[in-house]
């Protein structure tokens, strides 16, 4: 069998290439060891924006006053009223001019209180030229500190009520 000859050059370029591939073999053993016994650091704490609390009508309505639009009001007719503790309230209810003979400014005291997500609204009023009784029952279906919005169920039609706080 004949011997094949490597020059030294070549010698010395595969002995460098085996050198160099064990000491790159060392070093990323040594540096995935290393980080297996680094202790790992903590994340910082993510910020989590703060959820609004859960607000109920009793919470927000007394103690404050609040502009009442409505369909059922008819259109351009707004209560504006203070809600007070243990049920009541007093305001001012205005209308733009009308054929109906309701006058366009009159004072109405009247008293709220909820059962369950119901709120009951009751007052006396001139509409249509005759006094008349008022119990309107709102299904609350939106509260926050500054807004409540719910749906009154007629005998005929649904209607939206939308309170404005506005002190």
């Amino acid at each position: 069998m004949e011997k094949t000859r490597i020059s030294s050059g070549w010698k010395i370029a595969i002995l460098g290439g085996c050198a160099f591939v064990a000491v790159c073999g060392a070093a990323i053993f040594a540096l995935v060891f290393v980080a297996a016994l680094k202790p790992s650091t903590p994340e910082p704490p993510v910020n989590v924006p703060q959820q609004e609390p859960d607000y109920t009508v009793s919470d927000v309505l007394p103690g404050h006053r609040w502009r009442i639009h409505s369909s059922y009001l008819d259109d351009g007719i707004i209560l504006e009223a203070d809600f007070k503790e243990g049920g009541s309230f007093d305001g001012i209810i205005t209308a733009p001019p009308n054929p109906y003979d309701t006058p366009t400014y009159q004072q109405v005291s009247g008293k709220w209180n909820m059962a369950g997500p119901v709120l009951f609204l009751d007052w006396e009023w001139v509409w249509n030229g005759h006094p008349d009784h008022w119990e309107i029952p709102i299904k609350i279906s939106s509260v926050s500190q500054y807004n409540l919005q719910g749906i009154y169920e007629g005998e005929l039609s649904l209607s939206l009520w939308e309170f404005e706080r506005i002190d």
